[in-house]
């Protein structure tokens, strides 16, 4: 059993993380709705959002870089393809 102060410590850094990485999850959920209502500028702001977030929270040693990695990767394959499909013609 750790130390109480320790306990202490680690269970306000426990809440603080969670409470980022909630941040997270609605800045990618917001990104996400954006892409699929197909406005291509709401889904740009968000999904630019999101990225930032990401960042913040992988500086912040709150989510794995390589976490990071993947989740920006896929948000913006699907926001490029959601552009693809908008761009083709008839």
């Amino acid at each position: 059993m750790p130390a109480l102060k320790s306990a202490r410590s680690a269970e306000r850094k426990h809440s603080q993380n969670q409470l980022a990485r909630g941040l997270v999850r609605g800045a990618q959920a917001r990104a996400l709705v954006a892409i699929q209502s197909g406005d291509v500028t709401a889904a740009e702001r968000a999904v630019l959002e999101a990225l930032s977030t990401l960042d913040r929270a992988e500086r912040k040693g709150i989510v794995h870089a390589n976490n990071v990695s993947r989740h920006k990767s896929r948000l913006m394959a699907r926001l490029n393809k959601m552009k693809a499909g908008l761009a083709k013609p008839g």
